[in-house]
């Protein structure tokens, strides 16, 4: 997403090192280090090729630009309405930076100490985050979407000694610090005024304005090879894991975020609201900070978001598919509304437009600045670049955002344990379904996987995709031994099945630890099936499930609000209870096994309907917008169990 290289030619994933057992497929790197580094990573931006640290970056851009804007908020009314975003310069929030730090250490945080904090994106966010890293603490993002007592875990396993928390979390950091075993001594509230009779509770602006006094503060240079944040996450299972993140891994990240043919500038405006307690995020802003690029923070709620892309006018905005899946769906929405000859007109300019971009042609200015000017003015009227991760993209998606919105749209694959660095595609890619080339700082093979026939050598090479390189996680903060089991001789194993395409792209197939051998001793992916169970008409969410006592796989659905529309009008209120609706989901499921040639024992055996939409708000999504799969277990196991049980052809 930025200036880090220049490009001659589209990049690839090119093998350096042959395979050297059956079990291995060849070493891949970007063809770009070839070309322009002798083959070695790129871990540091090619506009700043001597930053190594998160502090190194910042003086940067403070060093470049230090009177444009940085960050900015939207002003709150009296009435509690909002109005325009006020900014502050990339010095100011240096300044703001160096005197929190300065309050931090006068209250006691040392090098080394933890600080968490608990909050939605905002200014306070990041100034945390560089106060942190200028004494040589180190910042834990604190967050429960990952489960009802994940903020408690995260505080005591991490030994969090403070916590910096918004007004929104405050009832929730008072519990954690009243809990008898808890590390926590204090609570910073994002806030110009402290709270009566709550001595632990301290003002953000009081600690800050003290730190304007100490004059004999020295801040701390970190070093590349430093802790800087310890990001937990939950993958798909278990209790959260801690993440130790240093320095060095932080910035290699962010390099590797940068696009062939995605340059952006000082006159870019860029969009935040996915979390920066998710590392997709968080390394977006280094390398958008990186750029001189001012960054715009949302409102606190996506029920906001139309409001705040209107006052903000964003040219970069990143998110994941389920919020463009939203966008798309609601859109589409509106086309279907219109009259029929403008309706049609419109289905043919984005089929038309879609067309050009895919033969290199140019398109109808017409189209752009009349038909599709409503579709823009819905972000703000300025997107150039969309930036898509977390989870595939559905290709009708990316067409009509391709067509309607922009199309500089990039697709990238990533886990906290590589700081998002996996693979990112270029702009003008015309495969929606994979994920770019291996990215600049990381090598990547294909491991093959028991139970799986994908062949790591075989002539379209598949398996399960390695990485390693400077933007590897340091460890598993305490956990060794998930640690070990994760690195295999210095390469991070993401369970996720990869397949290297024609053009030297990575598209992501399959899961390797989602695998379920059934009762006639077939596998099945639950990845797979849920990625294609999910399209059928009339789920807004599913959750496959199965077990290796039985033969065929089975379900909870969720089902659209227009699936649910559908049945009143058949007298049909309760659905969760009738046996037609369940027949009427099953024949959309079957649907599915018919388009995509499922296997006989990969048939949906039955179905439980419910009405609890899965989010992240609930615990039943990750933050990165994946099925949260023991929360899911828990919440359904026992029902699907006697779904089971109801259903004795399904034993094997």
């Amino acid at each position: 997403m930025g200036a880090s290289y220049s490009s001659q030619e589209p990049a690839c994933s090119v093998p350096v090192e042959p395979s050297t057992s059956p079990e291995y497929g060849p070493i891949y790197i970007n063809s770009i280090r070839i070309r322009e580094n002798g083959s070695v990573p790129i871990a540091t931006f090619r506009c700043s090729p001597e930053a190594q640290t998160t502090i190194d970056i910042l003086k940067t851009v403070v060093g470049k630009w230090p009177n444009l804007d940085g960050f900015g908020e939207r002003i709150v009314n009296p009435d509690g309405s909002f109005g325009d975003y006020q900014w502050i310069s990339w010095k100011e929030f240096m300044d703001m930076a160096l005197a929190f730090a300065a309050g931090l250490k006068d209250i006691g945080v040392s090098k080394g100490d933890t600080v968490g904090i608990y909050s939605y994106n905002c200014l306070h966010w990041q100034i945390t985050q560089f106060a942190c890293h200028f004494i040589g603490a180190i910042l834990v993002p604190v967050y429960d979407s990952l489960g009802p007592n994940a903020a408690s875990y995260i505080v005591h396993h991490a030994e969090c000694k403070l916590i910096v928390t918004h007004p929104t979390k405050l009832e929730a950091s008072l519990k954690l610090i009243g809990e008898s075993d808890t590390p926590l001594k204090s609570v910073i509230l994002i806030a110009n005024e402290p709270i009566p009779d709550h001595p632990e509770v301290l003002a953000s602006r009081m600690v800050l304005e003290k730190g304007k006094q100490i004059k004999e503060f020295v801040p701390y240079s970190p070093l590349p090879e430093d802790d800087a944040i310890i990001m937990y996450t939950s993958g798909s299972t278990g209790v959260p894991k801690g993440c130790v993140l240093t320095h060095k891994s932080i910035v290699a990240g962010a390099t590797g975020l940068g696009a062939p043919g995605c340059s952006i500038t000082t006159s870019d405006t860029y969009y935040s609201f996915l979390p920066l307690a998710h590392i997709y995020e968080l390394c977006s802003q280094i390398c958008f900070m990186n750029q001189g690029v001012r960054m715009g923070f949302f409102s606190g709620s996506t029920q906001n978001l139309v409001s705040d892309l209107a006052a903000l006018q964003p040219t970069c905005m990143l998110g994941v598919p389920r919020v463009f899946n939203k966008l798309y769906e609601k859109m589409k929405t509106n086309i279907d509304k219109l009259p029929a000859p403008k309706r049609m007109l419109v289905r043919w300019a984005l089929k038309s437009k879609n067309d050009a971009l895919m033969n290199d042609k140019p398109h109808s200015l017409f189209i752009d600045m009349v038909l599709f000017k409503a579709f823009r003015q819905a972000l703000g009227g300025r997107i150039r670049l969309i930036v898509s991760g977390g989870a595939p993209i559905l290709p009708e998606v990316y067409e009509f955002l391709r067509a309607a919105i922009t199309p500089n749209i990039l697709q990238g694959y990533g886990l906290t344990e590589v700081c998002a660095a996996g693979c990112l595609q270029e702009i003008g890619s015309k495969n929606p379904s994979a994920v770019g080339c291996i990215s600049l700082p990381n090598d990547l093979r294909l491991r093959k996987v028991e139970g799986m026939d994908y062949d790591p050598n075989g002539k379209v090479p598949a398996g399960e995709i390695m990485f390693r390189g400077p933007s590897l996680f340091k460890c598993y903060h305490k956990d060794p031994k998930l640690t070990e089991d994760s690195l295999v001789d210095g390469w991070f194993a993401t369970g996720d099945i990869g397949m290297m395409t024609s053009d030297g792209s990575i598209q992501i197939i399959d899961r390797a630890k989602q695998l379920v051998k059934l009762s006639q001793g077939e596998y099945i992916s639950i990845t797979s099936l849920t990625d294609k169970y999910g399209l059928a008409k009339g789920v807004a969410n599913i959750y496959v499930y199965a077990d290796s006592h039985h033969n065929l796989p089975i379900a909870v659905v969720i089902p659209t609000n227009e699936q649910a529309e559908e049945w009143k009008k058949k007298g049909i209120e309760d659905y969760t209870v009738s046996p037609i609706a369940v027949e009427d989901m099953m024949t959309n499921l079957g649907e599915i096994v018919k388009q995509h040639n499922l296997r006989g024992f990969e048939k949906m055996g039955a179905v439980l309907l419910d009405s609890t939409e899965f989010s992240i708000e609930n615990g039943l999504l990750t933050p990165s917008q994946k099925p949260q799969l023991s929360k899911l277990r828990n919440k359904y196991e026992s029902r699907l169990i006697e779904l089971y049980n109801k259903n004795p052809r399904l034993l094997g």
